[in-house]
């Protein structure tokens, strides 16, 4: 079964890369409503607090720039000051040669961050089970070369990305430290991915009709002898189905699969020596933390990790990472009730764009995960929810969606569309 699944994957490559690349030009219908290389100069400034346990208050400044020197240039920018420090760096849509080659380069350098490390994998979890991790000098970079072809109806896009850092507390969800090692356990990974996308809609940016693939494949080789060498393959379809007016009906499909070419280290003495945490034969919270994580290393290290459910782009009502596992997959539907009318200019001095329309959306999302291929799409869970967004001409898509679960509901505040990349 895993041969035939690899195999699937690989000749869906090859056939969106032969037929694509003969049958796009000739495609004549949907045809694009607009400029698939918006020069738009558009803006927001926003200051936005934040309050983390262990970790205290302070402010993140967010700085969105659209098509800088009418180019096709997008920067984002986020200082963080207060308790935690650092800066967050996005480049994205650099023109290297015409309307081909794009670059997108990200640096994100963090001197104190706290993230939710959920034990449990699946979906048969409790939302409580989760530890905080208190990781310093975090320091993560991406570089992305797109190659477009026929006005971004035939992409193919390869990425290197890598990070490293120091996990140097942990802290029970209400913030109290279960343990502090005296030396922090340092992590590192890196991986590579080379995908290919057929967007044949009638607009790369606020699609309307028409269909979207992208086929993604994510090496990530063992960087030690104690981690495991695999691979993740990827596919994400996106269907626009036009309705009532200027309303759409987006259908989505998505499949995240990991294929592990040869084990980790899963010996449990050898794990624990690895994470250092030194609790004490007493201390029964420290002890249970401890084995928690130690499942969650032999879970990672003997299936592999797919890409997560949960935050702004897909499971909307839960947080980010949610959900793990080795096999992901996901069906969603959304309807777009949009309001659109000519371009207006509007300068709210921290706010600079020029908006297309307006629109409310209403979803509904659907998904399992599992660590077998066979396990898949035994237990799922369900989320619907509602939200309002502002097309620019810029290219932003500013989005507010409020999603709902089995385990409460959740803002989602963003700049682009749900469901477009993984």
């Amino acid at each position: 079964m895993k041969n035939y699944r690899i195999s699937l994957y690989v000749n869906a490559l090859l056939l969106a890369v032969v037929t694509g690349a003969s049958a796009v030009p000739a495609y004549s219908a949907p045809e694009r409503r607009k400029d698939q290389f918006p020069a738009e100069y558009g803006y927001l400034l926003a200051p936005l607090p934040y309050s983390m346990p262990g970790i205290g208050e302070g402010l993140f400044v967010l700085g969105n720039f659209s098509n800088i020197f009418d180019t096709t240039i997008d920067a984002n920018v986020v200082l963080v000051t207060g308790e935690a420090r650092g800066k967050v760096i996005v480049f994205d849509e650099v023109p290297l040669y015409k309307r081909n080659l794009f670059l997108h380069a990200e640096v994100l350098d963090i001197n104190t961050v706290v993230t939710n490390n959920y034990d449990s994998r699946g979906m048969d979890t409790n939302k409580d089970d989760y530890t905080l991790l208190e990781i310093s000098s975090y320091l993560a970079s991406t570089l992305n070369l797109d190659l477009t072809f026929f006005d971004r109806k035939l992409t193919f896009s390869a990425m290197r990305f890598k990070n490293r850092g120091d996990i140097y507390k942990v802290r029970d969800p209400k913030g109290n430290i279960i343990s502090s090692p005296s030396e922090p356990y340092k992590f590192s990974s890196r991986s590579t991915m080379l995908a290919a996308q057929i967007d044949l809609t009638d607009d790369y940016l606020d699609a309307r009709k028409g269909v979207r693939v992208d086929m993604r494949y994510r090496n990530n080789p063992r960087k030690d002898v104690n981690d495991p060498d695999l691979f993740v393959t990827e596919l994400n379809s996106n269907f626009f189905i036009p309705t009532v007016g200027n309303d759409t009906l987006v259908l989505n499909y998505f499949q995240s699969d990991t294929n592990v070419r040869k084990r980790g280290n899963v010996d449990r003495d050898v794990i624990r020596q690895e994470l250092g945490l030194q609790c004490q034969p007493g201390d029964q919270q420290c002890l249970t933390t401890e084995e928690n994580l130690i499942d969650m290393f032999v879970n990672q290290r003997k299936y592999g990790t797919a890409s997560s459910l949960g935050g702004n782009n897909r499971f909307r009502a839960y947080p980010d990472g949610r959900f793990n596992g080795a096999h992901v997959a996901f069906v969603g539907a959304e309807y777009r009730w949009n309001f659109v009318h000519d371009a207006t200019p509007f300068n709210y001095y921290i706010w600079r764009d020029a908006h297309t329309g307006y629109q409310l959306a209403f979803f509904a999302e659907h998904a399992t995960v599992s660590e077998t291929w066979g396990d898949i799409w035994k237990d799922t869970r369900t989320v619907v929810g509602a939200g309002a967004r502002l097309v620019t001409q810029s290219g932003s898509v500013y989005r507010a969606d409020l999603g709902f679960g089995d385990e409460g509901m959740a803002l989602s505040v963003y700049f682009y569309y749900p469901w477009d990349g993984s």
